[in-house]
């Protein structure tokens, strides 16, 4: 869903959908939105963790605060709003206030707490003085249960084991990273691996 006001002010709606529940058939959703003019700016507009497994720490996002106007701005208030959960946080919170000036801004960087099972949505708003609201950066995240390995195992010579992570990557599970640039799995394991086809 998006908003694209065509002139300034306030804006209202509602959002319906039917549901499969013979108690409540009908969800309705009320939509509002403020269109005005504004000097800051989010990159990128919204944060979006993709989903996420509990046993496997995510990547912090990062964005940042711009200002857009051709003078100087006060951020005096930066916060997060009620969402459906606590599991986004500011990872530093950014010291206030901050004042670019244009085309200036500062950098934020929001973890997940990964500690809480479902889909997760949290608003963060920046104020800056002078402006009747804050800027909005809706923050997204969807967190499952542990699972096995998230990315196939490469096959044929050279694929990585099941082990390469404990020395490559320290804190890292094996089921949630990656394989490290380069890597090579190791000559015996190859050997072992080259036996195993030829006795089939």
């Amino acid at each position: 869903m998006a908003f694209r006001p065509r002139a300034s002010g306030e804006a209202s709606g509602e959002l319906t959908f039917t549901a499969n529940s013979p108690t409540a058939p009908q969800v309705r959703i009320p939509l509002e939105g403020r269109a005005e003019g504004n000097c800051l700016a989010a990159v990128s507009s919204f944060l979006d963790f993709g989903p996420v497994r509990l046993d496997c720490p995510p990547v912090p996002r990062r964005g940042r605060i711009l200002n857009t106007c051709p003078q100087p701005v006060t951020v005096s208030r930066l916060w997060l709003g009620a969402g459906t959960s606590g599991q986004s946080q500011l990872t530093p919170a950014p010291t206030l206030p901050r004042a670019p000036g244009p085309g200036e801004g500062f950098e934020l960087q929001v973890d997940c707490a990964r500690n809480v099972r479902g889909q997760h949505t949290t608003p963060l708003f920046a104020q800056a003085d002078g402006e009747s609201g804050p800027l909005l950066v809706p923050l997204l995240a969807e967190t499952n249960l542990p699972g096995r390995a998230s990315a196939p195992r490469p096959s044929g010579r050279g694929a990585w084991p099941r082990t390469y992570v404990t020395a490559a990557t320290p804190g890292c599970s094996p089921r949630c990273c990656p394989p490290p640039p380069g890597y090579s799995a190791p000559s015996s394991w190859r050997r072992s691996r080259r036996n195993r086809q030829r006795s089939r």
